[in-house]
């Protein structure tokens, strides 16, 4: 997003796969993911979100399972993806976004550019999963305000499409691709 309003010349087309274009919307969603968890799950969830040290163990779990749900639902790992995960920095991410994941206190905290999404003059492809962080509501929503713009729900898959399910998002892209093709 920040680079096609940056540098629009030359761009054909968007693929926006599960954006945060708002972070106000995002962690409404998270609130909104966190409350359909058992109460015992939502409780470490929150105790995290307060910074209460708790049973660190029971926390962890607790954060797996809310990322299990709405990140990376499909288990085990493929080692292409174990392997991102085990080389991942967080200095970058925590200036960012922050420490704790459920409520941003980075450089982003305020990052909004849903104004923005008016701008898109190039076709855009909005790509979510079913069951995914970036709920499937608010990406229509973000598509809704983009000209010239699909969505593509991804089946059994969290805020990771590619990883739950790669065949339907594969197809989701190439259709999206092809039609742009098939204009020229």
């Amino acid at each position: 997003m920040e680079y096609y309003l940056k540098y629009p010349k030359g761009i054909k087309a968007l693929i926006l796969a599960s954006p945060c274009i708002n972070i106000r919307l995002w962690m409404n969603d998270a609130d909104t993911l966190i409350s359909t968890l058992p109460d015992s799950i939502q409780f470490y969830i929150k105790q995290n979100m307060k910074n209460i040290k708790s049973d660190s163990v029971k926390m962890k779990e607790a954060i797996d399972y809310y990322f299990n749900s709405f990140y990376t639902r499909k288990l085990p790992l493929s080692a292409d993806l174990d392997s991102s995960h085990s080389q991942f920095g967080t200095s970058v991410y925590e200036y960012m976004w922050g420490k704790e994941e459920f409520s941003a206190s980075g450089t982003l905290r305020d990052y909004d550019r849903t104004g923005d999404l008016n701008k898109i003059k190039v076709p855009t492809l909005y790509i979510t999963g079913e069951f995914d962080a970036a709920r499937p509501i608010t990406v229509k929503y973000y598509q809704s305000l983009t000209p010239n713009s699909e969505f593509i729900m991804i089946r059994n898959a969290g805020h990771q499409t590619m990883h739950d399910n790669p065949g339907e998002n594969i197809v989701a892209i190439q259709t999206f691709i092809n039609k742009l093709e098939h204009k020229r």
